[in-house]
């Protein structure tokens, strides 16, 4: 199933911090369009670590990065905290290491939201830059759907 515009929409928002049309746009997508806009949010993810950690990255870089991100969110409250060993692993698997398997499950989708809104926080800065990884991420996302 293609990626479409309302699971692009929805996803801007949450990039550009609006959280209130996020919620609104997230509700209208229902059960069934809740996968295909996870799906382009692992593709976003996989799109802007690899803008910011490629051509090569060591495993020490991910850790250094996923204590950064778990240190800015601090303030938000334990219930925001992600587990570091596994958001690592995410950012592993998005960035095609070998070997890094993924299961389905609520903390996964926690690691995907809290990396993807750190990475877009520190590597982009406008609107174009967010629409350019939203064009990038949705061809991705695409792709992956067609290869199953």
């Amino acid at each position: 199933m293609r990626v479409t515009d309302a699971q692009v929409g929805a996803l801007r928002a949450f990039l550009m911090h609006d959280p209130d049309t996020t919620v609104h746009l997230t509700a209208q997508l229902g059960d069934d369009g809740m996968h295909g806009y996870l799906y382009l949010a692992e593709a976003a993810l996989s799109v802007v670590a690899r803008w910011r950690f490629s051509p090569r990255f060591t495993n020490a870089d991910l850790v250094r990065y996923v204590a950064s991100v778990r240190v800015s969110r601090i303030g938000d409250g334990v219930e925001y905290d992600i587990d570091p060993l596994f958001a690592e692993n995410v950012l592993r698997y998005f960035l095609g290491s070998a070997g890094v398997s993924l299961p389905d499950s609520e903390v996964r989708l926690r690691a995907v939201v809290a990396l993807l809104n750190a990475l877009v926080d520190s590597e982009l800065s406008s609107e174009e830059e967010i629409g350019a990884l939203l064009a990038e991420a949705r061809e991705l996302a695409d792709r992956w759907a067609a290869n199953g």
